[in-house]
C-alpha cells in the first residue's frame, strides 16, 4: 500500500513548533526583565554604598575635580569606563566627568553596543 503524505499533520506540526518557540521567547523575555530589574536595584543600592562613595571620592581627587573628558569643566560625576568588575572596580575603570561628557560617554556606549551586535 502506498504511503500517503498527510499535509495537515505537517501544517499542525509547524504551528505547534511556532507556538512552542513563542512561549519559550515569552518566558525568556520575562526572566530577562526580572534579571534587569534585580540588577538595576542592586546597582542603585551600590551607588549609595560607602564603598562606592569612597571610590568616587578617589576618582574625583585623582582628576583634581576636573573633567577627564574635556579638561575644562568641573568633574561632578564618575563614569564606569568598563563594567567588567562592577562592584569591585579598579580605579582606572572609572572616569571623572562633567555632566555633558558623561552624557556623551553613554551615547558612545550605546553606539558601541549597536556596532558590536551588528558584527555578530
Amino acid at each position: 500500500e502506498p504511503f500517503l503524505f498527510d499535509e495537515q499533520k505537517q501544517v499542525d506540526w509547524k504551528a505547534q513548533k511556532v507556538n512552542a518557540y513563542k512561549e519559550i521567547r515569552v518566558r525568556y523575555e520575562e526572566s530577562k526583565n526580572v534579571a534587569i530589574a534585580e540588577h538595576s536595584e542592586w546597582y542603585r543600592d551600590y551607588l549609595k554604598s560607602p564603598e562606592w562613595k569612597l571610590k568616587r571620592k578617589k576618582v574625583l581627587k585623582r582628576a583634581n575635580n576636573i573633567c577627564e573628558g574635556c579638561l575644562e569643566q568641573p568633574a561632578i560625576e564618575v563614569h564606569h569606563v568598563s563594567y567588567a568588575n562592577i562592584g569591585d572596580e579598579l580605579l582606572y575603570q572609572l572616569a571623572a566627568l562633567c555632566e555633558d561628557c558623561h552624557r556623551k560617554a553613554h551615547i558612545n556606549d550605546i553606539q558601541d553596543d549597536i556596532d558590536s551586535s551588528s558584527v555578530q
